[in-house]
């Protein structure tokens, strides 16, 4: 059939040096969870168990299962690694040069601002994606483009891809835009094939929750990020998930990416998590279904695609791969809806054909609807079968828990939890820091918190370091234990409950080297008021903003109670009569311009190490600002590391 079904296959989470992260960073088999992170049993008929793709032979078990299952292809990732050089993932699946099964590709596209910036990364993508002999059978190769959405102009950025795809001898490309909506279709029309529907992490930026009706409905209730939340909204689970292909005309040409699974279970404490679909597979099969007819009645036969998300993304509890019990149940229950989808458009098609044919017999017509039929029967038993199962006639037990004294009081937002920076004091509502503390015992900036401890080691003795925007601290204590207790680290931290944690976890570790600072570091003296959040509720309070915009959204709406309002110091760094400054550490969402401006005297006297992030930025002015200092300026996750004259020499030799 002319619809294709095609999984994204997310390799980097079997432990693959060559996918940019190391063994020991993320489990090799699911039988191993990381600390702190559920994973259900493996389940019959669990069709290969476990599996590690260090391992080329387990590729094979993985590709038959997922045909057996009516997919038609993975699209595998390409990105760079650690060492700036693109690599993709198939080449685990590189002995299978077979028609039958295809490879595309998810390109994670550093999006340069400069045209030659994006040729450059468009012809290294392009070499790495033709490099995988896998494809070389194909007439395509499918193309989803993460980074669209900070593209200044999109069809020029679609021209080099194709002329850079083009030079290496790639097939012809379908190129997907990825991660956004696209409402005015601006990006068809630059070039591009079509969009796919985004994915749940950019279901927040949705508008308002007016009562919804068909595109709109899709948009607001995804809009509530989670299945928890759109129960408390009353807003209905079938309704949502069918009325997704509701309107889609006025966002352009968009493909359906079908969500096996969302799950945030990987930054719930306690192993909780929140499921869209695994409790309605009913729904979830209908909409695969509905997908595929989509598709075949408004693309043209080669563009006809639709997206599995995925087949092992355990990141979002998305996972149709049989190696666990809920796995089983998602990698069936796709089938299900692939087969039913193949055969409408089977019947369809063999309908058309018998009306346009007048040599056709009534016998015949009798004979393909007595098929249909049958066919029919088949998969609602299949369903029912699969319902009744679910079906436990066991009765709850009787009993109500007893209240007692003792259980009564609210259980503390506040834990300890043990990490590789020592014991440390945290919100257990936090959707970041702790999640990731929970998970993993590191930071999930731990990867900077290591290149700034390095650092830190060659510039002498006793370094004397400020971290401004401490949170948790998991920067001041890991650098503390670097600069010994005859060196300094200053943190500040404006939100008070955080600071307290702050204190506390310097406290629990005796690290008298930690001075702690209740202020909001900005380029001059004064206060400013505290926003108000909910401490008790989960939230990334290390993403609140100062000032009078909350511009990044986060899980609760920002408070105005008069009674509530509170504010904290503010002052400049220059204002403090630091004589040495070592290294300095800004996270500040969104006042790093402020920040540096107020420390102006400092940079000028000691040229620290500055790490500053820019994500809630203009990178450009940010780059300025610390460019006139002589800086050598890095890219260090979300930050830019700015080396000093005096080390870069050190630096290029090491």
């Amino acid at each position: 059939m002319p619809v294709k079904v095609l999984a994204f296959f997310d390799a980097r989470f079997q432990g693959r040096p060559a996918a940019g992260v190391t063994a020991d960073d993320i489990w090799r088999s699911v039988l191993v969870p990381p600390l702190g992170q559920f994973q259900p049993p493996v389940g019959i008929p669990s069709v290969f168990g476990t599996y590690d793709l260090a391992v080329a032979a387990h590729a094979r078990p993985l590709v038959d299962a997922a045909k057996a299952t009516g997919i038609d292809g993975f699209v595998v990732d390409c990105r760079k690694g650690a060492d700036g050089i693109y690599a993709q993932d198939a080449d685990v699946f590189a002995a299978m040069q077979e028609s039958d099964f295809e490879f595309g590709f998810r390109w994670w596209n550093e999006v340069a601002a400069d045209l030659d910036g994006q040729r450059t990364d468009a012809e290294a993508a392009m070499q790495a994606m033709a490099a995988c002999a896998a494809v070389r059978n194909q007439d395509r190769v499918v193309v989803v483009v993460n980074a669209t959405g900070h593209l200044g102009d999109p069809a020029a950025f679609v021209a080099v891809v194709r002329a850079a795809a083009a030079a290496v001898g790639l097939p012809r490309l379908t190129l997907i835009a990825n991660r956004m909506a696209d409402p005015a279709g601006d990006l068809v029309a630059a070039g591009f094939d079509a969009l796919v529907d985004p994915d749940p992490s950019e279901w927040h930026s949705c508008a308002s929750l007016a009562k919804p009706t068909g595109l709109d409905f899709f948009e607001v209730t995804a809009g509530l990020k989670d299945s928890a939340l759109i129960a408390d909204k009353r807003f209905a689970y079938d309704h949502f998930v069918n009325s997704r292909l509701t309107g889609r005309r006025r966002r352009g040409k968009v493909l359906p990416r079908v969500f096996a699974a969302f799950s945030d279970w990987p930054h719930h404490p306690y192993e909780g998590s929140t499921t869209l679909v695994a409790g309605n597979v009913k729904t979830y099969k209908a909409f695969i279904e509905t997908s595929m007819v989509w598709v075949a009645s408004r693309f043209a036969p080669d563009e006809q695609l639709v997206f599995l998300d995925s087949w092992n993304d355990r990141t979002r509890g998305s996972e149709i791969e049989p190696s666990t019990r809920s796995g089983d149940a998602l990698l069936n229950a796709t089938r299900q809806g692939i087969d039913r989808g193949r055969y409408v458009l089977r019947t369809r098609s063999v309908g058309a054909t018998v009306a346009a044919d007048p040599r056709r017999t009534e016998d015949r017509n009798e004979e393909i609807e007595a098929m249909c039929r049958s066919v029919a029967a088949e998969l609602d038993a299949e369903a029912q079968a699969d319902a009744d199962d679910a079906v436990d006639p066991t009765p709850a037990c009787p009993l109500v828990a007893p209240q007692s004294a003792s259980m009564n009081g609210a259980v503390p937002f506040s834990i300890v939890l043990p990490t590789i920076y020592g014991p440390m004091v945290v919100n257990r509502h936090d959707v970041n820091q702790t999640g990731a503390l929970l998970a993993t015992g590191r930071a999930p900036d731990h990867a900077e918190i290591a290149v700034l401890g390095s650092l830190l080691a060659e510039l002498g003795p006793d370094p004397v370091v400020i971290d401004v925007g401490a949170n948790f601290g998991c920067f001041a204590l890991a650098l503390a234990r670097i600069a010994g207790p005859k060196g300094k680290v200053h943190a500040f931290e404006a939100q008070r409950v955080i600071f307290d944690m702050l204190c506390g976890s310097v406290a629990l570790n005796g690290l008298t080297q930690v001075f702690c600072h209740h202020v909001a570091v900005g380029d001059r003296e004064g206060v400013i008021e505290v926003p108000q959040f909910d401490y008790d509720k989960r939230m990334n309070f290390g993403s609140v903003e100062f000032g009078g915009v909350q511009r990044e959204r986060l899980d609760q709406a920002r408070g105005h109670d008069a009674r509530r309002r509170e504010y904290v110091r503010m002052a400049a760094l220059d204002g403090f009569g630091f004589d040495r400054v070592d290294l300095m550490k800004i996270d500040a969402e969104g006042m790093e311009l402020e920040v540096l401006a107020g420390a102006a005297g400092i940079i000028g006297r000691c040229r620290p190490v500055i790490l500053a992030e820019y994500l809630k930025v203009n990178r450009r002015k940010l780059r300025e600002a610390l460019s006139v200092y002589g800086y050598d300026l890095f890219t260090l996750g979300f930050n830019y590391l700015c080396v000093p004259p005096a080390l870069q020499g050190r630096l290029a030799s090491a």
